[in-house]
């Protein structure tokens, strides 16, 4: 095509876009318009299929209802452009500048090829799409690896199977769009909201979802390995089966969710709102559950297939029990705790077997844990005020900064453990009723085995350590000198 030719046939569609005497639709198909100004042209409703873009600058461009299936628009540089309900089936934008531009109610699902070629997909890779428009848009199985979407508007957008790995999604709006299996890998949607979205079976493995805002979404069956939902909303979303292994969630609000047979080993839910949500059959082995809010919230949990890690075994004794529920055990102890015996249940947990479990932060404060094996558990930060733990294998368990004044630890096993930071100091004794007695009651480690136990700035005035066995322990600063008591 001359530039004349070009010229005629922009002028005639102006006329036809127009209705006006004279006009006719242009059709460009195929044509090479590669590295053209074309800011503000008007290819509204044209036929422009095949037709290459490349490199042009379409600035306020509007193709409108146009023809472009496997059109190029590859490096294009363009602002506030409009593709509103166009034809784009297998169109090509590969690293093209595309802020604020408008694709309300494009087609940008695959073409095929005739007599069985090869099947073109819209390829968005790279792009820039900052405040773009594509609500309602079909983009199933389009390619966004690598794009720039912040802000963009995605409502009620058919992306099942769309490729979005890396994709930069912060604060954009995908409320109602259906995202089944699509693949999100290292993408960020932070800030963003995808309330009663669908990303059922999506991978989102090491996405960052902070301060999302995923009220009533579908992620059943979604892998979020090792992704960032801190500070997000997922209130009443439904998580059944899904991969949260080694997750982010300090903060997650999951009240009333959904994650029955999720899988969260390892996750972090420090501070989580959980009241309410559904974690029946969930994999809760390693799961950090500090300062969480758990009320109302069923668990009964799935022994891991390699160990019952996450299913507690309680000595035969215990009420004719082999199994129990250890994070109802642990609310209703906070209940018993706060209600002064009035409400919930003391933790009465002897012979119980709690190797290797992650319960950092935890509370036990006046529990039963004689005889419990906590071998090698992470027990940093906890509170076990007055707890009864005589004759218990705590052996290179990590008790940093725990809380163990009054604690009676007569005949444990504490060797090789972690007491840097904590307190092992006496308590006072408060009456029923609130009232002090000005008395306290010594932590009490009379026979106990400290063989290699770290005791760095842990101070041992007034601690009961008759008969204790302290060879190799180390102190870092020097302790402080116990009197041993009867």
């Amino acid at each position: 095509m001359t530039p004349a030719e070009f010229v005629r046939a922009i002028r005639l569609h102006d006329r036809f876009v127009k209705r006006q005497h004279g006009g006719e639709r242009a059709d460009l198909s195929g044509e090479s318009l590669a590295g053209l100004r074309l800011q503000g042209i008007n290819f509204r409703g044209a036929v422009l299929d095949g037709t290459d873009f490349s490199k042009c600058t379409l600035n306020g461009a509007d193709f409108q209802n146009a023809n472009l299936s496997s059109a190029k628009f590859d490096e294009i540089v363009s602002e506030d452009a409009n593709f509103r309900v166009a034809d784009l089936r297998g169109a090509s934008f590969k690293a093209a500048k595309l802020k604020r531009a408008s694709f309300k109610g494009a087609d940008m699902r695959p073409l095929d090829a005739p007599k069985g070629g090869e099947t073109l997909y819209c390829n968005l890779s790279g792009a820039f799409l900052e405040g773009a428009n594509l609500q309602m848009c079909k983009l199933a199985d389009a390619n966004f690896d690598d794009a720039n979407m912040q802000m963009a508007d995605l409502r009620e957008a058919s992306m099942p199977r769309v490729q979005m790995a890396r994709v930069d999604a912060s604060g954009a709006n995908l409320e109602g769009a259906d995202m089944e299996m699509a693949k999100l890998s290292e993408a960020s949607l932070m800030g963003a909201s995808v309330a009663s979205a669908v990303f059922r079976g999506a991978e989102l493995d090491e996405a960052k979802l902070a301060v999302v805002d995923a009220s009533g979404a579908i992620f059943d069956g979604a892998n979020l390995e090792n992704a960032d939902l801190s500070r997000g909303r997922f209130r009443n979303a439904s998580l059944v089966g899904a991969n949260l292994r080694q997750a982010n969630m300090v903060a997650i609000n999951l009240g009333g969710a959904n994650l029955s047979q999720a899988n969260l080993e390892d996750a972090d839910l420090t501070e989580a709102e959980v009241t309410g949500a559904n974690l029946t059959g969930a994999n809760l082995s390693g799961t950090v559950l500090q300062d969480a809010e758990l009320a109302d919230a069923p668990i009964h949990e799935s022994p891991s297939p390699a160990a019952d890690e996450s299913i507690l075994q309680l000595s035969d004794e215990a009420d004719g029990a082999s199994q129990f529920d250890l994070y109802t055990l642990l609310r209703e102890h906070c209940r018993w705790v706060e209600t002064d015996g009035a409400a919930g249940r003391r933790a009465e947990l002897e012979g119980a077997d709690l190797a290797g479990m992650n319960l950092a932060g935890v509370y036990l404060s006046g529990a039963d844990l004689r005889a419990v094996n906590l071998s090698g558990a992470n027990l940093a930060g906890g509170k076990f005020v007055l707890a009864d733990l005589s004759a218990a294998n705590l052996s290179a368990a990590d008790l940093s900064r725990a809380d163990l004044s009054g604690a009676k630890l007569v005949l444990a096993d504490l060797s090789g453990a972690n007491l840097a930071g904590s307190l092992l100091g006496g308590t006072e004794i408060i009456a029923r009723g609130g009232q002090r007695t000005g008395r306290s009651w010594p932590a009490n480690l009379k026979d106990a085995r400290l063989r290699g136990t770290n005791l760095a700035g842990v101070d041992l005035s007034g601690v009961i350590i008759d008969g204790a066995d302290l060879a190799a322990a180390t102190y870092g600063a020097a302790p402080s000198q116990a009197k041993p008591r009867a």
